[in-house]
């Protein structure tokens, strides 16, 4: 088994079967690679304990981590790869992107949890519109109606 910290590293062949972990790993996790094992050519199973999973105040410095025990876990039950990066790896000096699901990120835990995915550090930005609110001719005899956005929005 390789432990890759960076995403350049990353090359499979084949079929690729990706299991996401934040670590800590038990049967649960090792169902799902021996799942994984069975169906693609190379397994691979990231750990990566995410900073913008926890809010301020949150348990991040006291989540476990024990990357010996699941290495050799992970090697047993047949990860070719593990997928060990720092947060520098994954959220980059400059990163600003985020998905950001509205209404179902606001309720269940998403009610308790506001800012969860965002790393702690990073405002909160308002939401890029995907659609320009404008009308555009379009071919004659077509109804107007919006486009798509032809540059970023600015915010």
């Amino acid at each position: 088994m390789r432990v890759v910290r960076h995403a350049a590293e990353l090359r499979t062949e084949g079929t690729t079967g990706l299991v996401p972990t934040m670590g800590g790993f038990h049967e649960g996790h090792l169902s799902l690679f021996r799942a994984a094992r069975t169906e693609n050519d190379t397994v691979v199973a990231s750990l990566f304990v995410n900073p913008a999973q926890f809010a301020p105040g949150e348990d991040l410095d006291r989540y476990p981590r024990d990357e010996e025990r699941d290495a050799a876990l992970a090697e047993d039950n047949g990860i070719d790869v593990l997928f060990a990066p720092a947060a520098e790896e994954i959220y980059p000096e400059r990163f600003q992107t985020w998905v950001d699901v509205e209404k179902l990120g606001s309720i269940l835990e998403g009610e308790h949890r506001p800012g969860h995915f965002r790393l702690p550090d990073r405002p909160r930005r308002r939401r890029a519109r995907a659609l320009v609110a404008q009308r555009v001719p379009l071919a004659r005899g077509a109804r107007e109606g919006p486009r798509p956005a032809s540059r970023a929005c600015r915010q």
